[in-house]
C-alpha cells in the first residue's frame, strides 16, 4: 500500500505557492487585500502533503483561495503564529464586512485559524469549508 501511495502522490503536482519564511509577510498581505483567504502549510518534509495538494486544485477553491506552504520556516514564523510543532496548517482570512467596508484591511480584521486534525482530505475538506463559511468573501 505504501508504494501505490507513493505512486499516486507522484503523478499529483505540486501546485500550492512555496514561500520562503522572509517572504510570507508580503504573500499574506497581497492574500488579504485580494480578498482572498490564505492557507499555509508549515513543514520541514520532503514533500507536502497529498491531501493539501489535491484540495488547492479543486475547482471550487481555485482561484478563490490562495494555498502556500512554507519548507522549515524561521522562528520568527513559528513564535509569531504559534507554531509548536510541524507540519501545521493555519489559514488566515478576513470576514466579509472587514474586506467590503475598507480598501486596506486593518490587521484587526485578520482572523487566524489553526488546523489541529489529521493530514486526511476529509478533515482538511472540512477545515477549508469552515473558513469559507467564515469568510464568505470571494468562495
Amino acid at each position: 500500500i505504501v508504494e501505490i501511495m507513493r505512486e499516486v502522490s507522484d503523478v499529483i503536482p505540486d501546485t500550492t505557492l512555496s514561500v520562503k519564511s522572509i517572504h510570507l509577510q508580503d504573500t499574506i498581505a497581497r492574500a488579504i487585500q485580494d480578498k482572498r483567504p490564505i492557507f499555509v502549510l508549515l513543514h520541514d518534509a520532503k514533500e507536502i502533503s497529498m491531501s493539501y495538494r489535491v484540495i488547492s486544485q479543486l475547482a471550487n477553491y481555485k482561484n478563490k483561495a490562495v494555498f502556500a506552504n512554507v519548507k522549515a520556516p524561521s522562528t520568527e514564523i513559528t513564535e509569531r503564529f504559534g507554531i509548536l510543532r510541524l507540519p501545521s496548517l493555519i489559514a488566515l482570512f478576513t470576514s466579509e464586512t472587514a474586506a467590503t467596508d475598507k480598501q486596506d484591511v486593518p490587521p484587526d480584521y485578520v482572523h487566524l485559524a489553526r488546523f489541529n486534525e489529521k493530514y486526511t482530505f476529509n478533515e482538511l475538506s472540512k477545515f477549508v469549508e469552515q473558513v469559507k463559511k467564515f469568510s464568505r468573501i470571494i468562495f
